[in-house]
């Protein structure tokens, strides 16, 4: 769940704390006041992209600021640990994401848990945690694709849509190599020019790597006369000079011989590390000795090596750039003239192959119609009884699985929920019928039954009970305080119904102070709740009637 927000300088608001609660956190206050500001800085801190507009007038950047508690998520937060580690970012210590977000009108910069992030990882984090509804987001539920994604999540289809979609890829990528295979040229002339190419590149027969040692060998013989003296004179110095290093370390020797007669221990400490000294300087003489006489000065030998890079030159500047180039072009061409020589059957084969994809994925896709069809059966049903409760007493839902001849990622199937608000008037798709406010009552009763098998934390409901009252508000109300039990729920809300369940309870205001308008987020005592639900119902405190409706409405929540 969300523990704390923190605004700095997005639109009316110039700095706000908020610290939410599990369950039902509400949110009320004016037209105009500002509510938006608080799912706009969810969204922005989530991935969204930003608008630099919203920096506060007068000020150079915006702040975000967000602190999440997974613990009691734990598939949510093994979710996101997994695409921290991706990402290389830290995990979540004691189960705590720590976001936060700097907008500048020059840049933005992200972090997640103290580390720089993408605007994609932070997307991806929002869709495992924060799922928003509201008036935009309803018409979504509209669309075949939405309506589908909620059926599989009721039935739990993860693996079998891996299943579908492994197969269908597989049959799109073997039947795009078999139509750019039936594309190829397949003259005479060109199998004879590819065998051209492959005699070429043999008769040089390059490998891999083969010029970069020969260019290291080329460039120590090249310069064998040059080695050659440098070595001779380290050579020299180390043990062939009559000062050499090792004769006047000999010397050494003799003087801590002399010190480990009066100070026994220091003496034999000197005495060794001069003496290992010595023994490494004997041992680097040695290598020197085997290094000059491995040194080549066979003009003959030279030329050779010479020779063999101009004919690899020549390969690199035909076949790429570098040997490896060659190396790969010769393997590729090889290739092509195997298709040339048994297009035919090549063609065949892969025909083959396409069609046991095609049976793989039309037995996959049939399992996920079963399993989709058999969710719809147990799913509307329970839509029904909750649009029942939420105002719609004679509704039918139904759910209708139908299959094509048409593939994709998600199998052969269409998905439409049908709806029939009133009786008599017949039951056609939701798109067709329903208003935004019949919508968003579907997209509360969809979430409710989808609750259980729901992982993600926090729901996020932006008036979702928009264009309703009387009983069917309370109704909605129970349903909002019902998902608060699983899940935690923040909602902006204009129902006084709402407004009184049991929940953390903010307001949303504004006032204007020389010259500048400022948005306030406070969260409401008891006291406070009441006047704010008298002011939703149209009154204020000296309105007997409507003090007196608000408190039966406390209590009943």
């Amino acid at each position: 769940m969300i523990r704390s927000l923190r605004i700095k300088n997005l639109a009316l608001i110039e700095e706000e704390f908020v610290e939410f609660s599990q369950g039902l956190n509400l949110v009320t206050g004016e037209t105009g006041a500002g509510k938006s500001v608080l799912i706009g800085s969810m969204q922005l801190l989530l991935g969204d992209r930003a608008d630099k507009s919203l920096i506060r007038k007068g000020a150079e950047k915006c702040e975000l600021f967000i602190e999440l508690d997974l613990n009691a998520y734990p598939s949510a937060l093994e979710e996101v640990n997994t695409l921290l580690e991706i990402s290389g970012v830290p995990p979540c210590e004691d189960g705590q994401l720590i976001g936060s977000r700097t907008i500048s009108n020059k840049s933005s910069r992200n972090f997640v848990n103290s580390s720089p992030v993408t605007l994609q990882l932070l997307k991806q984090l929002g869709s495992t945690l924060v799922d928003i509804h509201g008036p935009y987001e309803n018409q979504s539920l509209l669309k075949n694709k939405k309506q589908m994604g909620m059926l599989d999540n009721y039935a739990g289809l993860n693996e079998e849509l891996k299943q579908v979609a492994q197969c269908y890829g597989q049959l799109r990528e073997l039947e795009t190599e078999l139509e750019e295979l039936k594309k190829q040229d397949h003259s005479s002339e060109m199998l004879e020019y590819f065998k051209f190419q492959i005699k070429e590149i043999d008769e040089i027969a390059p490998k891999a790597g083969e010029d970069i040692e020969l260019n290291e060998k080329f460039k120590v013989s090249a310069n064998a006369r040059e080695l050659l003296q440098q070595v001779q004179q380290m050579e020299y110095a180390i043990s062939d000079a009559d000062d050499s290093l090792i004769s006047r370390l000999s010397d050494l020797i003799r003087n801590a011989l002399e010190l480990q007669k009066i100070d026994a221990v220091t003496g034999q400490s000197y005495y060794q590390q001069i003496e290992n000294t010595i023994v490494h300087l004997e041992a680097l003489s040695d290598d020197l000795k085997t290094y000059k006489n491995d040194i080549d000065l066979d003009p003959a030998e030279l030329h050779k090596i010479e020779s063999r890079l101009g004919l690899l030159q020549r390969l690199k500047r035909k076949f790429g750039g570098t040997v490896d180039s060659a190396i790969l072009y010769r393997d590729e061409t090889q290739e092509k003239i195997h298709l040339i020589e048994n297009h035919e059957q090549v063609i065949e084969d892969k025909e083959q192959a396409c069609e046991k994809l095609r049976a793989a994925f039309e037995k996959e896709a049939a399992k996920l119609t079963r399993a989709r069809k058999k969710a719809a059966v147990r799913l509307a049903p329970a839509i029904t009884q909750k649009l029942k409760v939420l105002g719609f007493p004679d509704c039918i839902f139904d759910i209708e699985v139908s299959s094509s001849t048409f593939y994709s990622l998600s199998g052969v199937d269409t998905v439409e929920f049908m709806f029939a608000p009133n009786p008599g008037e017949g039951i056609r798709p939701l798109k067709e019928i329903a208003s935004s406010g019949e919508v968003a009552r579907v997209m509360l009763a969809l979430k409710t039954v989808l609750a259980e098998v729901d992982t993600i934390p926090l729901l996020v409901f932006d008036e979702v009970d928009a264009n309703i009252g009387g009983v069917v508000a309370t109704q909605v109300a129970r349903e909002l305080q019902q998902l608060g039990k699983q899940h935690q729920v923040l909602c902006i809300t204009h129902q006084p119904q709402v407004a009184s369940l049991p929940a953390s309870h903010f307001q949303v205001s504004k006032h204007t102070d020389t010259k500048r308008t400022y948005g306030r987020i406070t969260k409401l005592s008891n006291d406070q709740r009441l006047n704010e639900i008298v002011r939703m119902l149209g009154g204020d405190e000296h309105s007997g009637a409507v003090v007196d409706h608000a408190n039966e409405l406390l209590k009943r929540g």
